[in-house]
């Protein structure tokens, strides 16, 4: 059975995502392109529900359930997210699916960091 977290911490969840979309894709220069505000909320609203479900996704394709397979799962659950956006919203491209992948790692790790910052626990 799914629980749904409540609504203000998928709110927070989702500002905290799009704030480590943009601050990943700040260090990949000219190979991300990010137009406003717009296209970073809409972005991270398509990985959004792959990030509340991924653990659900990894049971179901068979990865053992170990913090090891479910961090990789998220990543390349959310690169493949982060590659197919760049066809469905506009004004937000990634250079090729290698750098929507590396991206989806150092989002992952920000994410991490402010998640765990903001939650008090390090």
């Amino acid at each position: 059975m799914i629980v749904l977290p409540p609504l203000n911490i998928l709110i927070i969840k989702w500002i905290i995502l799009s704030l480590s979309l943009f601050l990943a894709g700040l260090c990949f220069g000219k190979r991300v392109r990010i137009i406003g505000i717009t296209p970073l909320l809409l972005v991270t609203l398509f990985i959004a529900p792959i990030n509340v479900f991924y653990e659900d996704v990894a049971l179901l394709i068979g990865l053992p359930h170990n913090h090891f397979y479910l961090s990789l799962t998220a990543i390349v659950l959310n690169s493949i997210a982060i590659y197919l956006s760049t066809h469905i919203v506009p004004d937000f491209r990634v250079e090729n699916f290698s750098v929507a992948f590396f991206l989806a790692l150092i989002m992952s790790g920000i994410n991490f960091l402010l998640i765990s910052f903001l939650s008090g626990t390090r």
